[in-house]
């Protein structure tokens, strides 16, 4: 199974840097990871370089090890999934084909049949198989991300990369959509990277946190670790308590200073 690691990373638009000598320990297999950080942190940019839609100017992206920079754009692909926050809504396709799409980018192999039969079972795990023959353009915008969401667990992708999937969507799709994106990673044994605004969302279905500033990781551990770190305060300059709920989850409350 793959492991993803990251070795003294940085990007830059211009002359501006954005991430500046990333390293991440090897993300396990059937695994979640929330990256979480202020606006600007570089979480998107972290994303976008590990999916190859961004060079580095320095620093390696190791799949098993192996620098991710030697292979090929359909090998990218195909280990590779990568979901932005931002949905192309206009594109003219019925969600099946949206899905269906994805699916044969990513080199789903099988007959027409075998690649069918799968877009309508992702379509059923994610909740939208009533939406199978809706035009993208005519959906809201979190019908939108729920498909997006689906496009990206379509594919067979060993490392899959969203970047804020729960943003257009209401409490019971949040819960829903990150449940079955832990549900994923872990029956299938691949490595779920998310991009998260709500702390909450992230104690809750993360196994692991990446926490950002300024195009830097400074803490990295489990929610609990990373919570209950007076750093994460500190980054998101609020006064922050990590408490366990009556149901056992952590449950994070923060306040202005």
């Amino acid at each position: 199974m793959t492991r993803l690691a990251i070795e003294g990373l940085s990007v830059a638009y211009g002359r501006r840097p954005v991430l500046r000598d990333v390293t991440v320990p090897a993300l396990l297999p059937g695994t979640v990871t929330a990256l979480l950080g202020p606006n600007a942190s570089g979480k998107s940019t972290l994303l976008r370089s590990i999916a190859g839609l961004k060079r580095p100017n320095a620093g390696r992206i190791l799949l098993d090890g192996k620098p991710i920079e030697g292979t090929t754009l359909a090998e990218r692909t195909r280990l590779v999934r990568y979901v932005p926050q931002v949905y192309a809504s206009a594109a003219r396709l019925t969600v099946f084909d949206a899905v269906l799409v994805a699916a044969r980018a990513a080199g789903a192999s099988g007959g027409a049949g075998t690649v069918a039969a799968r877009v309508e079972a992702i379509l059923a795990r994610t909740r939208i198989a009533h939406l199978a023959q809706r035009m993208i353009s005519d959906l809201s915008g979190g019908q939108q991300q729920l498909v997006a969401l689906a496009q990206g667990l379509v594919q067979p992708a060993p490392v899959l990369l969203f970047d804020e999937p729960t943003s257009a969507l209401d409490l019971r799709h949040q819960l829903e959509a990150l449940a079955l994106l832990r549900g994923v990673a872990l029956t299938d044994g691949r490595v779920a990277v998310v991009a998260l605004h709500d702390l909450s969302l992230a104690a809750r279905h993360a196994d692991r946190v990446l926490l950002m500033s300024q195009g830097q990781v400074v803490a990295d551990g489990t929610p609990g670790e990373v919570f209950s770190d007076p750093v994460c305060g500190r980054t998101y300059g609020v006064d922050l308590v990590a408490e366990t709920s009556r149901r056992g989850t952590l449950m994070i409350d923060a306040a202005l200073p």
